[in-house]
């Protein structure tokens, strides 16, 4: 499945105010407008985006590690957690990136 993404997270929530938007889309949006500064992402054939041959999968903080499992720099990039785990890293930090 394609995903389509807004230019800015506020975006999101100015397309139809009666309801919220998607929070997977929404972190998928942040994430991909914090590192598109200064960054070439492409979309993953097996995940949720590529920058420099390393795959990140966006999720919340019980995203599991299916979808990477056997890839080589592979990252999970979680929401509402605080610190970095092994090979899960918290959405929060891209942000410094910005």
């Amino acid at each position: 499945m394609k995903s389509l993404f807004m230019t800015s997270e506020r975006m999101l929530s100015s397309t139809d105010s009666d309801t919220e938007p998607d929070t997977g889309n929404l972190r998928e949006t942040i994430f991909l407008s914090w590192l598109k500064v200064g960054n070439n992402v492409t979309s993953s054939p097996v995940s949720d985006f590529e920058i420099d041959n390393m795959t990140f999968e966006v999720g919340g903080k019980h995203k599991g590690e299916k979808q990477i499992e056997g890839l080589s720099d592979a990252y999970i990039v979680k929401d509402d957690v605080e610190y970095k785990y092994r090979n899960e890293i918290p959405l929060w930090h891209f942000g410094f990136l910005y």
